[in-house]
């Protein structure tokens, strides 16, 4: 019988099952600060990692939705006769299938079907981040490719192209201004009463900084490299641009795509969102603090 156990992630209830043959998988450890003990509701998704063999129609009998390159790896989306997607990873080289997993078309479960990754679940539970801003954006989040920093009870989200520094720029504020990394890769938003809230989540790519806590969100800072520091605020058009490249959603799916819209307009209307030009030095962590916090002592 598969071992299963409950986690509350950007605020919501999830539950995961593994293999019992599995005990000695390494990739549970990133769920343990995020597990609920005791819970007495339903889960909202449901994540089944105990691989279930292979459906009976292969994916090359569908059309892609999406066909993406990365690396050695190729991956594919592609939606099933019943509504369900099964999202696809092989080997670039032979096309060989390595990873599936599927869908339901409520985005309500996801089910490993495949996994010939041999390490040990961890690749399956990384492949997650692919499927996961669908499974939060149908609850109403929305997630960035972003680092997510916590500074004096508020965040900020970090954007910026892969390889810019989002990272090294969060871990500068760690490291000069005690404050602390929530995800150094994906920021999950949803909005609230009174503003938006971030939230930490157990994937935050190859940075490996992840922090179940969540905070009130303070803005949007989009990062870009420069001779000099300094940071503008944007306006609301230029914020939208600057944004949507990093938004994270399923594309092909219209509703979805268009309440990922509604969700950034309203964030853009009551969150500022900056421009930081920089250099990756401790310097740039004080011209932003001042920009952030300009009604607070930022002594």
């Amino acid at each position: 019988m598969p071992h299963t156990f409950d986690v509350r992630l950007a605020g919501l209830h999830w539950q995961f099952s593994k293999s019992p043959a599995g005990l000695w998988q390494i990739w549970p450890w990133k769920l343990d600060p995020f597990r609920m003990h005791g819970a007495a509701e339903k889960p909202c998704v449901c994540v089944d990692l105990c691989p279930c063999g292979t459906p009976a129609d292969m994916p090359e009998t569908f059309p892609p939705l999406l066909r993406k390159a990365s690396g050695f790896f190729t991956n594919t989306v592609h939606r099933l006769p019943d509504g369900d997607v099964l999202w696809q990873m092989s080997r670039t080289s032979t096309e060989q299938p390595v990873l599936r997993m599927r869908t339901d078309a409520g985005w309500r479960r996801v089910s490993l079907l495949l996994d010939e990754t041999a390490s040990a679940g961890a690749a399956a539970f990384e492949y997650l981040s692919q499927i996961t801003p669908g499974l939060f954006l149908q609850r109403g989040r929305i997630t960035f490719h972003a680092a997510l920093v916590e500074y004096r009870g508020s965040a900020f989200a970090v954007c910026a192209d892969s390889g810019t520094g989002k990272t090294t720029h969060a871990r500068l504020w760690r490291d000069c201004a005690d404050a602390l990394i929530l995800n150094g890769d994906r920021a999950v938003c949803a909005p609230t009463e009174t503003g938006w809230t971030a939230f930490g989540t157990p994937w935050s790519g190859t940075s490996g900084e992840q922090l179940a806590r969540c905070a009130p969100l303070r803005a949007f800072v989009v990062l870009e490299r420069a001779g000099e520091n300094t940071a503008c605020r944007l306006e609301p058009s230029e914020a939208f641009a600057a944004l949507l490249p990093h938004l994270l959603y399923p594309s092909w799916e219209r509703a979805l795509a268009e309440r990922a819209l509604a969700l950034i307009d309203d964030l853009l209307r009551r969150l500022p969102v900056y421009r930081l030009r920089c250099r990756p030095d401790e310097q740039v962590v004080a011209v932003l603090r001042r920009v952030l916090w300009e009604d607070e002592d930022a002594d």
